[in-house]
């Protein structure tokens, strides 16, 4: 288990913000002195966000490269590295932090080099399913692979920042000249999750299109209230992703013909997404983002349960993922809740609307979708215990989006003002050139919303 660097983050506690408000040094502030002594240095490629140092903090990387070293030395006036918390741990490998020329995916992602004008290829491992532990995705020179590829990126240097930005070659085409690339589409955390994303989820959903369909139209032909649970070896020829969109579609589709009679009262949902890479279907399934805008009304409301332990131990570009669905969610009228007590973490998916709960699940369970209806107080009452649990004790209770999203980002411990400006400049350029999904079962909309959400939202708006 990764170490905290306890060093390094007093060090930069101990300084105050060059701002003059006070506060003490974030990390994107330390972020941006690294990266001007860099440039004093004559080091080219010097851009680090505040996601490195925060890796750096947590010990993700113990033994970041000399460059970076040297430069944090500097910053902090020390002569050591072992004064910064940084030093080599025998008898095992030493994760080195990625340079900025590196495209850097999930902890068990390998990352390999991207030299100016290069074509990579996205390949994902056959077989592997969406966790965090067992994701892998192979990326690999293009001149050195024989495997077809979803989705093929060209890469090359800003005129104006110097970054590598990336963006994705259609139809083999060669990939336009860097000043017609945005800046926008620089490598980081934030285009390295949606590249990721939309990569993983296209490859499986396309070899499946046929089986889903007929997955589907079996199930939506029989699909009645009452409940249903369908094992998830019923259908074995389905890769995971696959199994994670028809369960999804199962559960929307029962919550919705349950309800059929109408809503008198804003209905109160409960999802057991915890992770990102869970949540974050709902900013690419075509079908959950229909199901959203069909849903979503005044007074609806949605509880997550995010224990900090979980939080705690999962890779920056899950946390931004997280976080922009939620963005999503608030900018389609949803507003979100967020609990963090961990003895709510089984519970499974569920919408309480007036006298009845519908029960609904997908995640984290061995059948494919659990489905229940309840009615009447008794079988109602332990949701609505659930329900006031969250309204009571919800860590954003601010009644406007942006604070209660600038508290989210801060529990997730993400850096409020890169991911603002991040998201201005993606809004302003739009997605479609940094990558385009194949399947007919994904879209670029939740994510652009959002983006767009977080992009305009100010201090105060309601």
């Amino acid at each position: 288990m990764d170490r905290p660097n306890d060093k390094l983050k007093a060090a930069r506690l101990s300084r105050l913000s060059p701002t003059g408000s006070g506060r003490t040094l974030s990390r994107q502030e330390l972020a941006d002195a690294v990266n001007a002594e860099l440039v004093r240095r004559g080091v080219r490629h010097a851009a680090i966000d505040a996601g490195h140092i925060g890796k750096f903090e947590r010990g993700i990387y113990r033994w970041p490269q000399q460059v970076y070293r040297e430069a944090l030395r500097s910053v902090f006036g020390v002569d050591n590295d072992a004064d910064l918390g940084f030093f080599i741990v025998r008898g095992r490998g030493n994760p080195v932090e990625s340079p900025p020329t590196m495209l850097s995916a999930f902890p068990a992602a390998t990352a390999a080099a991207i030299p100016d004008g290069s074509h990579l290829d996205i390949m994902i491992t056959a077989g592997s399913t969406l966790g965090p532990a067992e994701i892998r995705i192979d990326l690999q020179l293009r001149q050195q692979s024989s495997r077809p590829a979803m989705h093929v990126f060209g890469t090359t240097t800003s005129p104006v920042t110097g970054k590598t930005l990336i963006a994705e070659r259609r139809n083999d085409q060669r990939l336009p000249a860097a000043s017609q690339i945005p800046d926008a589409y620089t490598v980081d955390d934030l285009t390295t999750a949606l590249i990721w994303l939309y990569a993983r989820l296209d490859q499986d959903l396309l070899a499946d299109d046929r089986a889903l369909d007929e997955s589907w139209n079996a199930i939506d032909a029989s699909l009645d209230q009452g409940s249903d649970t369908v094992a998830a070896i019923a259908m074995p020829s389905l890769s995971s992703v696959s199994k994670m969109w028809l369960g999804s579609r199962v559960c929307a589709a029962f919550i919705e013909t349950s309800l059929r009679g109408g809503i008198t009262d804003g209905p109160m949902f409960w999802t057991r997404e915890q992770r990102g890479e869970e949540a974050a279907t709902w900013l690419s399934f075509t079908h959950k983002q229909q199901y959203l805008h069909r849903t979503a009304r005044a007074g609806v409301t949605r509880t997550f349960c995010l224990p900090v332990q979980q939080i705690s131990g999962s890779p920056l570009t899950d946390r931004i993922l997280l976080l922009l669905t939620i963005a999503y969610m608030e900018a389609s009228g949803v507003r979100c809740r967020i609990l963090s007590d961990p003895t709510y973490s089984a519970v499974d998916g569920f919408v309480l609307a007036g006298n009845r709960a519908i029960k609904a699940n997908w995640i984290r369970t061995d059948a494919l979708w659990q489905v229940a209806d309840h009615t009447g107080a008794r079988s109602t009452a332990p949701y609505a215990q659930v329900i006031a649990a969250a309204a009571h004790d919800t860590l954003v209770g601010h009644p406007a989006p942006a604070r209660r999203l600038r508290t989210l980002a801060d529990y997730l411990d993400l850096d409020w003002r890169w991911l603002q400006h991040r998201c201005r400049e993606l809004a302003a350029a739009g997605l479609h050139g940094l990558i385009r999904p194949h399947s007919r079962h994904l879209s670029l909309h939740g994510t652009q919303t959002a983006i767009n959400f977080i992009a305009t939202l100010t201090q105060d708006r309601d």
